[in-house]
């Protein structure tokens, strides 16, 4: 997934609640379930653009 992607999955995740209240408890719990896991994706993905920005920058000075 691009950064763009991340931003994408970010933009779901602050939707989420408005969409899910209504449904009830049940479905709200799963709904933050995923949303810590979406969010727990993105920040690994940070991660990962980081790290290879860092590699290819080392490169490129090389």
């Amino acid at each position: 997934m691009s950064v763009n992607g991340g931003a994408m999955v970010q933009e779901m995740v602050q939707e989420m609640p408005h969409t899910i209240l209504s449904e009830g408890t049940s479905n709200y719990i799963r709904a933050a379930k995923l949303k810590a896991k979406l969010r727990q994706m993105f920040q690994r993905e940070i991660k990962v653009h980081a790290e290879l920005s860092s590699i290819i920058e080392d490169e490129h000075v090389k």
